[in-house]
């Protein structure tokens, strides 16, 4: 009897140990040497876009561009990403069936665009490059940067003045739920010191901090939890008065916009594009003759195209 004991308790036991070994390495930290194999600079070539066409946000699929524009007639314009010249503007503001209030452009893996309306609580898909009928958004939630994650969910940052959260909704059955917080508890003053980017990529979101040398890898599961969690780690102080990675492409690497070589005050210097592996390890560091704010990857040219604050054109650099 005595030695069934000891036999239970050694098997539990062993498993108290294996879950708390697995706990330990679902999330961890290593240090960002950034010893990056290669370093190089590149210049990048302008191509001046209509005047009519001034981006607030754009995706891309193999072929076209998506991007939300500034102007009142129309909020849409999709763009040839080969010619980089304009195929079709359409999209109006107001409350009918297919208007937009707040609207936010997103794509899937598969090359689909769609749009996410705030304001209507729509999810529009395109079509012949034009709206169609949207699906209703059951959340009341305000759906910030939102991203499309597998092709059929929608990963997107809540923002409330205690917390910055991850989260994932499900449009087929209206549930959402947090993958991530920052910070890890509700006690900050203001949350916008956390404020974050992120993209996805097949099982993979990656975050990334606008005011901390610092972002996250993570690798989600079957039931929408991360099953393995690493935070790349520089100088993680939060600073508000710089600026580290203000954009984020996801793709068989990870590309980060970093702005650490970029004066906040008056806007001089230049933007970095950093290069990583989905381990974490640094791959390709590119120095740019720009300060760029926006980026996208268009692979089948090997190039990144990115727009800048300092005019109205896209900024195109060779990646090869």
């Amino acid at each position: 009897m005595k030695q069934t004991i000891h036999i239970l308790i050694f098997i539990i036991a062993t498993f108290a140990f294996a879950s708390c070994r697995n706990g330990e390495s679902k999330h961890m930290t290593i240090s960002n040497s950034k010893n990056f194999a290669i370093i190089a600079s590149v210049e990048t070539t302008n191509f001046q876009i209509p005047d009519s066409i001034n981006i607030k946000q754009w995706v891309n699929s193999k072929d076209e561009i998506l991007c939300l524009t500034d102007k009142d007639k129309y909020t849409l314009s999709i763009i040839s990403i080969d010619s980089l010249k304009p195929l079709n503007s359409f999209g109006k503001r107001g409350h009918g069936p297919e208007e937009m209030l707040r609207p936010h452009v997103m794509a899937s893996c598969n090359g689909d665009f769609s749009v996410l309306d705030n304001g209507n609580r729509r999810i529009y898909r395109i079509k012949d490059m034009q709206l169609t009928k949207g699906k209703d958004i059951s959340s009341s939630e305000a759906f910030n940067l939102p991203k499309i994650f597998r092709d059929s969910l929608v990963a997107y940052q809540e923002a409330t003045p205690d917390v910055l959260r991850l989260k994932i909704y499900n449009p087929a059955t209206g549930a959402a739920q947090t993958l991530m917080s920052f910070p890890e508890t509700e006690d900050a003053d203001n949350s916008d010191m956390f404020d974050f980017v992120f993209n996805t990529h097949e099982n993979f979101i990656v975050t990334s901090n606008i005011y901390a040398d610092m972002f996250t890898i993570m690798e989600i599961g079957k039931d929408l939890k991360p099953v393995k969690v690493t935070t790349i780690s520089g100088n993680s102080r939060f600073n508000l008065s710089r600026i580290i990675y203000s954009d984020i492409i996801c793709d068989d690497m990870i590309y980060l916009l970093c702005q650490e070589n970029v004066d906040v005050n008056d806007y001089s210097g230049y933007s970095t594009i950093e290069i990583y592996e989905y381990s974490g390890k640094p791959v390709k560091k590119i120095n740019m003759d720009i300060i760029a704010d926006k980026i996208i990857l268009d692979k089948g040219r090997q190039r990144i195209i990115c727009t800048s604050p300092s005019d109205d054109d896209f900024h195109i650099m060779k990646i090869k």
